[in-house]
């Protein structure tokens, strides 16, 4: 470079702190007078003017006007002009990474650069922790908050949220540990409330392994308090989400209080965490016997029809004497109504008392059916559906062939591809903050 070019760059270096001295004085100025934006704007144009090579505090300054006035993508600029005069300046780096606080994706990047240009920093790794146990990547979460606890043994947070990531995973124990250990070091509120539910849990955990479960089970079903065991069971279903053993219990509860609904729906729940689930051979039984049910019920309707349509012949002259022709023509309408609503419905019933046309099982209002791949099976469903929704329990099916699962709703009545939710393996409860 010769003398000439030095020259010049000297006096641009020059002429950029003059200027930019000028523009902090004017800038600081208009802040005290309240004039932000244009406070803003002076710094601003100072940065577009000299990009790079503006000074340090100008591009400090205008970044954090920037980000007061929501302007996050001057502010990145500003920031990045600074890093590449000095890319491991830690003060920038979390400045810039706190752009994107409130955008999960970006935000995990930036912290991942510091974390990698700082591998003892634990505010980056704690953050990034967070948003890993929103997202419910326990995994990652965990690596993190060990690693925090590596550099900084006593960091209440990191040991209460590591508590909280063992709730998730079933881990009471270690969880009551992590947990016991944080309050000790520093007392929280949202801590001692998980403390509770985890030794709550570790209680009835210890009652389901050492038979005080199935003692106190076993009486309330010698006294057939089926009510009393669905409230028993839900105390132990409010924390053993994934135990298809109690969903199991809870249906066959249910089934004895005829709710074939929620019976179904427990079992269906216990089959599909595990298909080998004795909630197989009680779904059938189950069937079965609201099967018996549904064909008394079938039988006292044709009874109730068969009376409704003697009424006519035998009842019509009485009635005109007793109560006069306009009582009696309000009778007979209501009669003649009463009488169609039940043809329908027998109607409707008797088309899918067809054996190899037959439900299956339902839960929580929908019911998984295989069909066999005739229009007419799905037409017969919606018709009994708008009769009579209950009866869609009474049967199963027989399925011919290859199946296609299908979704039924009580609203939509037919509704297709649609399937139920996985159950969680496990919800202790507590909201991870």
């Amino acid at each position: 470079m010769d003398s000439d070019d030095e020259f010049d760059d000297k006096f641009a270096a020059d002429a950029a702190r003059v200027e930019s001295n000028a523009a902090l004085t004017t800038s600081s100025n208009q802040q005290a007078a309240g004039q932000i934006q244009a406070a803003y704007q002076t710094l601003l144009f100072v940065v577009r003017k000299y990009a790079g090579a503006t000074p340090t505090q100008v591009l400090l300054n205008c970044a954090a006007l920037g980000v007061q006035l929501n302007d996050r993508q001057e502010a990145e600029k500003c920031y990045n002009f600074l890093l590449k005069k000095d890319p491991n300046n830690y003060q920038v780096l979390w400045l810039r990474a706190t752009l994107f606080a409130n955008q999960p994706e970006e935000y995990i990047k930036h912290l991942n650069i510091i974390s990698q240009k700082f591998p003892r920093d634990t505010t980056a790794k704690f953050n990034r922790a967070i948003l890993k146990l929103r997202e419910q990547d326990y995994k990652s979460a965990l690596s993190d908050l060990n690693d925090v606890l590596s550099v900084e043994p006593g960091n209440a947070a990191a040991l209460g949220h590591l508590g909280l990531i063992y709730m998730q995973l079933g881990q009471f124990h270690e969880a009551e540990q992590k947990l016991q250990h944080s309050i000790k070091m520093q007392p929280n509120p949202s801590y001692q409330d998980a403390l509770k539910v985890v030794a709550e849990v570790n209680v009835l955990d210890k009652n389901l392994k050492d038979g005080t479960f199935q003692a106190e089970l076993d009486v309330l079903k010698l006294k057939k308090d089926w009510k009393g065991v669905v409230e028993f069971l839900d105390r132990y279903l409010a924390r053993f989400m994934g135990n298809d053993m109690l969903w199991c219990q809870k249906g066959q509860a249910l089934g004895e209080l005829d709710d074939f609904v929620g019976a179904f729906h427990c079992l269906s729940r216990a089959i599909t965490i595990n298909k080998n689930s004795e909630a197989v051979s009680l779904m059938k039984k189950l069937q079965d016997r609201h099967e018996l049910l549904q064909t008394k019920k079938f039988e006292d309707d044709k009874k109730e029809l068969k009376k409704l349509q003697q009424l006519k012949e035998e009842e019509v002259a009485n009635l005109k004497k007793q109560n006069g022709i306009d009582l009696l023509e309000q009778s007979l309408k209501i009669a003649k109504d009463k009488r169609e609503g039940i043809k329908q419905k027998l109607k409707a019933t008797n088309n899918l008392f067809d054996p190899s046309r037959r439900l299956k099982y339902l839960a929580s209002g929908q019911m998984h059916v295989i069909s066999v791949g005739s229009a007419s099976t799905k037409s017969r469903i919606a018709s009994l559906l708008k009769v009579d929704p209950a009866a869609l329990l009474s049967v199963d099916v027989a399925a011919h062939g290859d199946v296609d699962r299908q979704t039924l709703t009580i609203d939509e009545l037919v509704s297709d591809g649609v399937k139920l939710p996985q159950p969680r393996p496990l919800i202790v409860g507590h909201k991870l903050k």
